[in-house]
C-alpha cells in the first residue's frame, strides 16, 4: 500500500515495493535487475480532476527538476499504469520521484533512489587437456536483461591482440555454466579474461 513520503529511505540497495505518494498518484517500484526497472501506479480519478498532469521522473543526476534536460519525464494518466523501462545500464545509481502539476505550479514527491543489479560470471575450475579446456563457475543476471551476454575471452597474446570469445550458454539464468574451449593448441600457454557485454 502507498504511504505519504518514503518507504524505504534513499537507500539504493535494489529495493522492492517502494512505493511514494503525492496529490493523486502513488507510484510502486516493482522491481530492479540489471538492465530494468519496473515502476506501477495508481491514480486517484476523483482527485485527479483538481491537477493538469501527474506523472515520473528518473535520472541517473541528482537534480528531478523538470527543466533538467537529462530528466525523463512520464506522464501518467491512467487509473492503473505499470511499465517496464529497459536499456538501463548496469551498476548505475538513479534517482526517480512523482511530480505534479496543478494552476501551472510544479511540485515534487521526496527524491527516491535505486541502483540496478550487477551482472558476473565467475570462474569456479579449469580443466585443460592437450587441445582444450572446460571452465565451470556460476553466473548472476535476472533473465529479464536480455541485452546482456556474458563469457570467456581468450587468447595467447597477454595483451588479447587477438581473442576469440565464449559464450556461456544460456545467459539469460542465473546459475551455473560450463563451458569448452576445443580450438586450443598443443603445448600453448593462453590467458583468459571474463567479460560482460
Amino acid at each position: 500500500a502507498c504511504t505519504e513520503g518514503l518507504d524505504n529511505g534513499t537507500s539504493t540497495e535494489n529495493p522492492s515495493n517502494q512505493s511514494l505518494t503525492k496529490g493523486p498518484i502513488c507510484l510502486t517500484l516493482e522491481k530492479v535487475t540489471a538492465t530494468t526497472v519496473s515502476f506501477t501506479a495508481k491514480l486517484d480519478i476523483d482527485m485527479m480532476a483538481d491537477f493538469q498532469e501527474v506523472g515520473l521522473l528518473s535520472t541517473q543526476d541528482e537534480n528531478l527538476d523538470i527543466e533538467n534536460p537529462v530528466v525523463k519525464k512520464v506522464k501518467i494518466n491512467k487509473e492503473s499504469y505499470d511499465a517496464i523501462f529497459t536499456g538501463l545500464p548496469y551498476k548505475t545509481d538513479y534517482y526517480y520521484t512523482i511530480y505534479t502539476l496543478r494552476n501551472n505550479i510544479y511540485s515534487y514527491g521526496d527524491t527516491q533512489a535505486f541502483k540496478t543489479k550487477d551482472v558476473s560470471i565467475n570462474v569456479e575450475d579449469i580443466s585443460a587437456t592437450a587441445i582444450s579446456a572446460t571452465m565451470t563457475g556460476t553466473v548472476e543476471r535476472d533473465e529479464l536483461d536480455e541485452s546482456i551476454s556474458l563469457g570467456i575471452e581468450y587468447s595467447t597474446n597477454k595483451d588479447f591482440a587477438s581473442t576469440k570469445r565464449k559464450m556461456v550458454a544460456n545467459p539469460d539464468e542465473t546459475g551455473r555454466y560450463s563451458i569448452v574451449l576445443s580450438d586450443l593448441s598443443i603445448g600453448t600457454e593462453y590467458y583468459y579474461r571474463k567479460f560482460v557485454c
